[in-house]
């Protein structure tokens, strides 16, 4: 039974101590399911932000993209209600739309006019006729077509450089332009890498989104994508802080549990090691008990044997002391002084051993009781004493010194029985005599002279 309790004991254990990795794992999980969980919101949030981000901007495009076909729409209706547009006609004209304010963004509005290669002399002369003295065809070179820039308003500025300007010298704008051409990567104006990307191509956005837009009756292509600092908020550190937080939790619930778990192992050994000195201790009282009890079976063999030992002296005792009482009174005259003085210190001697045989009897008696330790008056128990003593014996002058407030700790029936024949023999062998206590290596004494 022994050996499978304690079986059980060391399984359980195991098991409290595995309670601690137990708690650990649990925690752990609890952990990277709360970062899963507040990484997948978080980006649900930011996916959403995101998304609504590319609407509004896509929509601010789209108006515009109108804005700007508006306005091209307008210039286009000014040349069809006339047969000819001077320059001054379309200047009028562009300061009166109000440019700036109803198409915010526009810098220019401009007109561009096809001329062949055998018409490029004649048409510069016109146009420097017409007061524009340095206007001349740009980019340099022959072609054989051009579509320079004749008009163009606001022509202050910047502007001033655009005069002449043929947007269909390069390849990439004329494809932009001209209706009939098919547009694919090589022909984009600022992007011909193949790879999308609306910054730094060495940055790897956390969201994008791919849309179109229609455009002059072309669909174009509309690339988005994050930028870092649209990550830079507090909250997209916020499944880092859960995952550490956790990890840091995790970490104290395995402390709490292996120092809980500690401290019960701890309690049982000490409850172990109690139950084992209570098992001495009973064992232990056992043994005293049947110590006393053999005790008790030898104080009362000895008072068996010191009843029939006093009886078995006080008979010959009492016989010494009648016969010696006989012979005293009743052959007095014919013994002499030393043969009386031999009697009588042979009745003393009987009497001083029948004392004697009394003392034993009562000293026996005490030993016998249960010893009280209590605090007792020594000075006041030793004035009654010496009371006693003046009444037992009022012929005897004695002059009796008590030191008071005489204390001390013990069985008071002990200490009087000590006191009495201390005093008593005191009482006897002199006139004067005190009492007091001295101390002696740290421990007071009784002493009587």
């Amino acid at each position: 039974m022994k050996g499978r309790k304690w079986g059980l004991s060391a399984a359980l254990g195991r098991l409290r101590r595995a309670a601690a990795h137990v708690v650990l794992l649990g925690a752990l999980i609890l952990t990277v399911l709360a970062w899963y969980y507040v990484s997948q919101n978080l980006r649900a949030q930011e996916q959403t932000r995101f998304d609504g981000a590319v609407q509004t901007t896509q929509r601010a495009i789209d108006r515009r993209m109108s804005a700007y076909v508006d306005a091209m729409l307008d210039v286009r209706g000014l040349f069809a209600a006339s047969e000819a547009v001077e320059r001054d006609e379309f200047s009028k004209y562009v300061d009166g739309t109000d440019l700036r304010q109803r198409y915010p963004g526009v810098q220019a509005v401009g007109y561009s006019e096809r001329v062949g290669s055998e018409e490029k002399d004649e048409f510069e002369s016109e146009i420097h006729e017409e007061g524009v003295s340095d206007y001349a065809l740009l980019p340099d070179g022959e072609r054989y077509e051009y579509f320079p820039i004749k008009y163009i308003e606001p022509s202050e500025g910047p502007n001033q450089r655009l005069f002449g300007y043929d947007a269909f010298a390069k390849r990439t704008q004329r494809a932009a332009i001209f209706d009939g051409a098919d547009l694919d990567d090589e022909h984009l104006l600022h992007d011909d890498d193949g790879v999308l990307h609306a910054n730094d191509a060495s940055y790897s956005p956390r969201f994008s989104d791919l849309t179109t837009l229609e455009v002059g009756g072309r669909v174009w292509s509309l690339y988005f994508d994050s930028l870092p600092s649209f990550e830079s908020g507090w909250q997209s550190k916020l499944p880092l802080l859960v995952l550490f937080g956790g990890f840091l939790v995790s970490a104290c619930l395995f402390g709490v549990v292996r120092v809980l778990d500690d401290s019960r192992a701890r309690a049982e050994r000490i409850g172990a090691k109690l139950e084992e000195a209570n098992r001495e201790l009973e064992e232990t009282n056992k043994e005293l008990e049947e110590t006393n009890q053999e005790l008790e079976a030898t104080n009362r063999e000895l008072e068996t044997f010191s009843y029939s030992v006093s009886h078995d002296l006080r008979a010959p005792l009492r016989g010494i002391d009648g016969f010696s009482h006989m012979l005293l009174e009743d052959y007095a005259d014919e013994l002499d002084d030393e043969g009386r003085d031999y009697l009588w210190r042979v009745r003393a001697g009987a009497g001083r051993m029948g004392e004697l045989i009394d003392a034993l009897l009562s000293l026996s008696r005490l030993t016998r009781g249960e010893m009280r330790s209590e605090s007792v008056d020594l000075s006041a128990m030793a004035g009654e004493i010496s009371d006693d003593l003046r009444r037992a014996h009022p012929k005897r002058e004695v002059e009796v010194q008590i030191t008071p407030g005489l204390a001390a700790n013990g069985d008071a029936r002990l200490l009087k029985v000590a006191l009495e024949n201390l005093l008593g023999n005191a009482w006897k062998c002199g006139a004067t005599f005190f009492f007091t206590l001295q101390e002696r290596a740290g421990r007071n004494y009784g002493d009587v002279g």
